[in-house]
C-alpha cells in the first residue's frame, strides 16, 4: 500500500494479464447489442467514488477496445456519466 493512501494498490503485470484474458472471454459472452451498455456500466463503476485515477482510465480504455465501442460513442457515454456523478459543494 502507498503511504497516505491506504486504498490504493499498485497493479502488477500478472493482474493486468489476468484482466486482459478475462475481458477476452467475457467479450465473447456479451451480445453486440449490449456493448455500449457494458461500457456505460464500466464508466459508472469507475466514476462511483468520484475520483478517477490513471489506472481506472487505462482499464476503461481497454474495455472500450475489447467491446469495440467507437470513440465518439465512448465520449458521449463518458460525458453522460460525468453529468450523473457531478457533486455539488
Amino acid at each position: 500500500m502507498l503511504q497516505g493512501r491506504p486504498n490504493v494498490r499498485i497493479v502488477g503485470l500478472k493482474e493486468w494479464l489476468t484482466l486482459g484474458c478475462y475481458m477476452c472471454v467475457e467479450r465473447e459472452r456479451i451480445s453486440s447489442k449490449l456493448c455500449l451498455t457494458g461500457y456505460a456500466l464500466a464508466c459508472d463503476v469507475a466514476a462511483a467514488d468520484g475520483d478517477l485515477h490513471e489506472e481506472e482510465l487505462e482499464i476503461l480504455e481497454m474495455i472500450r477496445r475489447q467491446l469495440n465501442v467507437e470513440r465518439l460513442h465512448a465520449a458521449a457515454i463518458e460525458k453522460a456519466t460525468a453529468a450523473r456523478f457531478v457533486r455539488n459543494p
